[in-house]
This record gives C-alpha cells, sequence and structure tokens, in this order.
C-alpha cells in the first residue's frame, strides 16, 4: 500500500519532535543565561545571543509542525464543545503563523531579507500573533478548569472518590500553570 498523506505528516511530526527537544534544552540554555547575566553585557550576554540564534534552526519546522494536526483532521472531531475546539485550532493557527513570522524577522536580523518594513511588519505580525496565541491558551484552559467537577457516585467507597478528587485536582493544578505560563511568557 503506498503511504499517505497523513504517513508522510507523520513522519514529519517525528523529526520535529526530536528537534523540539534539543530546541526545549537550548532554551533552557538560553533563558538561564539570560536570568543570570541580568540584561548586563559580559560572556553569558554573549552565550545567550548565540543560543538564542542557533534555536532557529531547531524551530524552522515548527510551523509545519503545528499545522499536521490540522491538515490531517481540519474538521471538528465532537469530543469536545464545538467552541472550545474552535479557540484550539485558532490558538495552533496563531502559533503557526507566529513562528513563521519570527523565521522571516530572523531571516531580516542576519541580514537575509535587506527591506527594512519586511522586518518590521513581520516583527509585529509576530507578537500580535503570539499575543493571541496566548489569549487563546489561557481561554481554553480556563473553559476546562471552569467544566470540572466531581460529583461522588452511588455505591462508590471513599478511597475511590478521593482518588478521582485528588486526579482532578492534579489536572487543575497542572492547566493553572499552562495559564501562568501564557500570561508571563
Amino acid at each position: 500500500m503506498a503511504p499517505t498523506y497523513a504517513d508522510h505528516l507523520n513522519v514529519i511530526k517525528g523529526f520535529c519532535d526530536k528537534a523540539d527537544g534539543k530546541d526545549k534544552l537550548t532554551g533552557l540554555i538560553q533563558y538561564a543565561c539570560m536570568f543570570l547575566s541580568a540584561g548586563e553585557p559580559g560572556n553569558l550576554k554573549k552565550v545567550q545571543a548565540s543560543v538564542t540564534a542557533a534555536r532557529k534552526v531547531f524551530r524552522i519546522m515548527r510551523p509545519l509542525e503545528l499545522m499536521s494536526p490540522l491538515l490531517i483532521s481540519p474538521g471538528f472531531s465532537g469530543k469536545q464543545p464545538m467552541l472550545l475546539e474552535a479557540i484550539n485550532k485558532v490558538k495552533t493557527v496563531l502559533m503557526a503563523v507566529y513562528f513563521g513570522a519570527d523565521h522571516v524577522v530572523w531571516a531580516h536580523q542576519i541580514g537575509l531579507i535587506s527591506d527594512k518594513k519586511i522586518g518590521e511588519r513581520y516583527q509585529k505580525l509576530s507578537l500580535w500573533t503570539w499575543a493571541l496565541g496566548s489569549v487563546c491558551s489561557v481561554a481554553a484552559e480556563s473553559w476546562q478548569i471552569a467544566m470540572q467537577s466531581v460529583v461522588r457516585k452511588e455505591g462508590e467507597s471513599d478511597a475511590d472518590y478521593e482518588k478521582r478528587v485528588e486526579a482532578v485536582k492534579n489536572d487543575i493544578n497542572n492547566r493553572l500553570f499552562i495559564i501562568l505560563h501564557s500570561v508571563i511568557q
């Protein structure tokens, strides 16, 4: 049987997942250097700037990686409320545009694109899509938290009920962390 469109996208996604791990590691180094240098000139600031430029290589396929789930199944699954699915799909598109625009900004910064207006335009586009993507994250996670509830089932033991309550608390804490990350990012 010939490979399908989805098979090709899954191969690309697997490749991107490996690059994403490297991106996260270099991101950790980048932000640690930024924190330790406190923005002051010196070796740590130079390392931070160098690592920032190096991260772009790992993120080059990020727009396609983000869009692949939408390309594979563009419709609504019905597993979640339609509005929540729509928010998540809009967030995905916004973040893909953010990474794409960020690549154009990077290309402008290193001199591959010389038109200053293009650099400025894509810098604004990058910032706005990132901000709106973060707003979508906050909205989606807030919705999920609001939908959480634990009702005791008839005949359920105290231990089973407490286990379900604890699972919901952990889920809410994870979602609150995502909201916090989206707000301060």
